[in-house]
């Protein structure tokens, strides 16, 4: 079994799942944080809009993108 296949069966973990999809949002939120510029004021200012829609909107799309991202 690759070490693809190993981590699929991982992430059928939910708490695997979901400590994966947490550190995938505070890396998210570095990178956002980090832009500048013109383009990084609009990528903050959607981004923000997309962190209103609920706390959890973010983890929990990632949480459920994580298999097919890893699938591929």
């Amino acid at each position: 079994m690759s070490w693809i296949g190993k981590l699929g069966d991982t992430l059928q973990d939910e708490a695997v799942a979901a400590s994966m999809a947490a550190d995938c949002t505070t890396l998210m939120d570095q990178q956002v944080a980090a832009k500048g510029g013109i383009s990084g004021m609009a990528l903050k200012a959607t981004y923000g809009v997309v962190k209103g829609v609920g706390a959890d909107y973010i983890p929990a799309a990632i949480q459920r993108l994580l298999p097919d991202a890893i699938a591929l």
